[in-house]
């Protein structure tokens, strides 16, 4: 009798206990804990890259599955995680060009390691997650990923460090909760910790009316206010008048520009390098080949292929006829000099015995 009364005791604890159970990446009880982190302008492409190779090396972290990154690729525009867990893959793409914000979060409730989550916001369609070991690797990588998007032209939100309740039942009930009786104003519903809104003295369900002395109507117009702000400018200060607990306060809210620095990176990534860079370990000489439909292709012949170079890691072999590196032709050996000059080779369309065949660059940094 003892125990059932303890089993019955033990049942009521956790139905009714505020403790939080690990749970599952798909389970909607999964915690989302956002760290405000204002990333670093790496010194180049090349050491963001570099840094990049060093973390993958690590295994410090991996896709949202938990697949350990193995391998990437990466050029101007876009970078490709490839992970893998046995004989299962999963490959995350970021589009450089497309990405308005990289965000870190920590996941408290997940029944697995890799707690930290990267996520990488586009200016249109789905996020992209990466998960982490430790918030270092989390920091790394994110400082990685802004900076090659800089360099790729993107254009990244400056993030203030508070978050706005969305929802019209939640700001109904701080409206009630608050006594605010207006129509206007944004309603504050988190603060991140050591965030520009969290040094500022901002706290959840303020609601700020003022910016600059002008009326808040909602949260958009007060994160287009900010956006504007910091445009051009290292960093911008805004003054808020916020009511709370039925008075008002006066803020002060300093936020950094997260796109400061840009122009001077992209300067230096686009500036064209005096010699090759990128070698591709083989010897060739130009030919023209007819096939046995009567086509001819022009091209370079491989007369010869280095050990574990990269050729030879994207499985190009002795005897194929190179006919164009990222969809550009190379009929001699000055046009694929040209290309190689310029950018990093992500694929090879090559002829082999008769047959076209696309092969995917391997990692070439």
């Amino acid at each position: 009798m003892v125990r059932i009364k303890i089993i019955l005791f033990l049942c009521a604890f956790l139905l009714c206990s505020s403790v939080s159970f690990a749970v599952e990446l798909s389970s909607p009880s999964l915690q989302w804990d956002p760290k405000w982190y204002k990333p670093q302008i790496l010194q180049s492409v090349d050491v963001a890259r570099s840094v990049l190779t060093n973390l993958v090396a690590s295994q410090n972290f991996s896709t949202w599955s938990g697949y350990i990154v193995s391998k990437i690729d990466a050029d101007k525009y876009g970078i490709r995680f490839f992970g893998e867990n046995g004989d299962q893959h999963e490959t995350t793409v970021i589009n450089l060009v497309e990405v308005s914000g990289v965000y870190i979060y920590y996941l408290p409730n997940l029944d697995r390691n890799y707690k930290w989550c990267v996520m990488v916001k586009p200016s249109q369609g789905s996020p992209e997650f990466l998960r982490t070991l430790n918030l270092e690797t989390a920091q790394k990588l994110t400082d990685v990923i802004y900076t090659l998007a800089l360099a790729a032209g993107a254009e990244l939100y400056s993030p203030s460090g508070f978050v706005c309740f969305t929802d019209d039942k939640e700001i109904d009930k701080v409206k009630k909760d608050t006594g605010w009786n207006e129509s206007y104003g944004a309603f504050v519903k988190i603060v991140e910790s050591n965030s520009p809104a969290d040094i500022a003295g901002f706290k959840p369900n303020d609601i700020i009316v003022e910016v600059n002395g002008e009326k808040v109507k909602d949260r958009s117009y007060l994160t287009q206010v900010i956006q504007n702000g910091v445009q051009g400018k290292e960093s911008a200060q805004f003054d808020l008048k916020v009511y709370r607990n039925k008075t008002f306060l006066n803020l002060s809210l300093t936020v950094p520009n997260f796109n400061y620095g840009r122009e001077k990176l992209q300067e230096v990534a686009q500036q064209k390098p005096t010699a090759n860079k990128v070698s591709l370990g083989i010897d060739v000489k130009p030919i023209s080949y007819t096939v046995d439909t009567g086509e001819t292709y022009s091209g370079l012949k491989v007369l010869n292929v280095k050990q574990s170079s990269l050729a030879e890691e994207s499985g190009i072999k002795v005897g194929d006829i190179i006919l164009e590196i990222n969809d550009k032709s190379v009929k001699d050996i000055y046009s694929m000099a040209n290309i190689l000059a310029n950018e990093i080779p992500v694929k090879f369309k090559v002829l082999r015995e008769g047959k076209i065949l696309t092969l995917d660059a391997a990692q070439s940094f």
